[in-house]
């Protein structure tokens, strides 16, 4: 199990699920911190972000719905409807309205990167979209909830997609860590320009280089073990799950 591979049909499934529970999620929060702003500061301009992330994830979800509705038989459900008076969703259905919220929660987390980089760069400093950022991690939250809860442990990634191996050999641990170590290179690097661009300094260190250089190996170190500890523990997860899956076999 190592390379590039295509997601199944169940996985697919489960996916679109998990971020269709994950932006229903997040646009609680939002609904929830507009009326806090709205209620604190009567004034629109004070939540025009968080309207505008809501209203993001809203158009994605009802574009995707409208433009798709076409391929999906709506017979059924409105038969059901003149005999019950109730909205009984078959299969196809329910897969159809998990997929249009998933691509609202797609388009939802890229706008709200976009408004992060954005605010990143108008600010030079992180302190206005500590909101934003947590309507990321809160989103990434329910979604890895939601696959433990269908027991789906999903295989830890690359930065560049590859699936990482499940295997306990010297030569596959080797690999793994190869990896992991790779990714805390590209993302501790990735923060060079924003410790630039934002002027803040994690060491008090008067010299540039030398600060640069020793964040950048210190987020290195940190990374490398975040990645290790994270995609281990899938793997011991995923391992375990299946393994008893077959045992039962």
């Amino acid at each position: 199990m190592n390379g590039n591979r295509r997601l199944d049909e169940r996985e697919m499934k489960i996916l679109s699920q998990g971020m269709a529970a994950s932006v229903v999620v997040g646009m609680i929060y939002e609904i929830m911190l507009i009326i806090y702003k709205l209620m604190t500061t009567p004034s629109t301009k004070a939540a025009i972000t968080e309207i505008s992330i809501l209203g993001v994830m809203v158009i994605g979800t009802l574009s995707y719905y409208i433009v798709t509705s076409e391929y999906v038989d709506k017979s059924g459900w409105s038969k059901e409807y003149k005999k019950t008076r109730r909205f009984i969703l078959d299969e196809r259905q329910r897969k159809h309205i998990s997929e249009s919220l998933a691509a609202g929660a797609f388009f939802g987390y890229f706008y709200t990167v976009f408004v992060i980089i954005f605010k990143l760069f108008r600010d030079k400093s992180f302190k206005n979209t500590y909101l934003e950022i947590s309507l990321i991690v809160i989103m990434a939250i329910v979604l890895n909830l939601y696959h433990r809860k269908a027991k789906e442990f999903r295989l830890p990634k690359t930065i560049r997609g590859k699936e990482l191996s499940i295997g306990s050999s010297p030569e596959e641990k080797k690999i793994r860590y190869k990896n992991y170590l790779l990714d805390a290179l590209v993302t501790s690097m990735i923060f060079i320009p924003i410790d630039i661009i934002t002027k803040r300094r994690i060491f008090l260190i008067v010299s540039d280089p030398i600060y640069y250089l020793l964040s950048f190996f210190f987020r290195l170190i940190l990374f490398f073990i975040i990645n290790l500890i994270w995609g281990e523990c899938n793997i011991k997860h995923y391992n375990k799950y299946y393994g008893d899956l077959f045992d039962e076999e």
